[in-house]
């Protein structure tokens, strides 16, 4: 959600329709999440690794498998649109940028300075008021991030659908 709220702030005044889809982002940061309790670790991890799971094919064109029906795929507009394509990758550039500044800062009151134009200043607030209340922060001062991620595990035999049972 906060992925997704970065986008909509971006892409508010976007009139030709690149925005990146949502189905797009959150296909690839549920590929990306590697297990992390803490919710800057998972941001960062997330965006540095949500590329790896964008496949090319045999002409490098931009695969994003739907993971419940591994032949069809997201990005399918991408070949004919490709400013989409050049959009998501804008907005994962920016938004490693925007939580990268972040996650190096130690007060509240600066990380939500930081991350108030790009997700909101009430998203923002909420984050530095859960630091307050030692509750952790949206984003502290990160270390590392790991750089290894598991590839997809899609199946390589096309899905044949089948008559659902009790229906005419």
């Amino acid at each position: 959600m906060i992925l997704k709220r970065h986008r909509d702030i971006m892409f508010a005044e976007d009139e030709v329709n690149c925005c990146p889809i949502s189905i797009i982002i959150t296909t690839l940061a549920a590929h990306a999440y590697n297990g992390e309790a803490d919710v800057a670790d998972a941001l960062l991890m997330i965006l540095s690794n949500m590329e790896r799971f964008i496949e090319r094919d045999q002409r490098n064109r931009a695969v994003i498998r739907n993971p419940s029906d591994p032949m069809e795929n997201f990005a399918d507009k991408w070949a004919e649109y490709p400013e989409r394509e050049r959009s998501f990758f804008a907005w994962l550039r920016q938004a490693r940028e925007d939580f990268a500044k972040a996650a190096g800062m130690e007060s509240p009151r600066l990380i939500t300075e930081a991350l108030s134009p790009h997700i909101g200043v009430e998203l923002a607030k909420r984050a530095e008021g859960r630091a307050g209340a030692g509750q952790g922060s949206l984003l502290r001062g990160a270390t590392s991030v790991s750089a290894g991620a598991s590839a997809p595990s899609f199946g390589s035999t096309a899905r044949v659908p089948s008559k659902p049972e009790g229906f005419a």
